[in-house]
């Protein structure tokens, strides 16, 4: 048995491992993709969660000093004025 009829016999393994792999490598990027799209959304959801508390603690324990301290200030310089007619 020469080397060229051992190639001819695994022919038909080289096949079914290149479909093999081809299924493989579009499995693996379609994993990889939803892998990103959640990453990315995750990112989103943390921020937003983040923003949220940040805004919630801000609201309930300073934004009465703050308001109580440009309160005046802003009357000084007239931004407070009301609109007068329809809009």
């Amino acid at each position: 048995m020469e080397i060229a009829d051992f190639f001819n016999f695994l022919v038909p393994f080289h096949e079914k491992f290149s479909k093999f792999y081809s299924i493989a490598s579009y499995v693996i990027s379609g994993v990889i993709i939803l892998w990103v799209f959640n990453l990315i959304a995750g990112f989103i959801s943390r921020t937003y969660l983040l923003g949220k508390a940040f805004g919630s603690f801000y609201r309930n324990y300073f934004h009465g000093f703050v308001k109580a301290l440009f309160n005046p200030i802003s009357h000084l310089f007239g931004f407070k004025k009301k609109i007068q007619g329809n809009i």
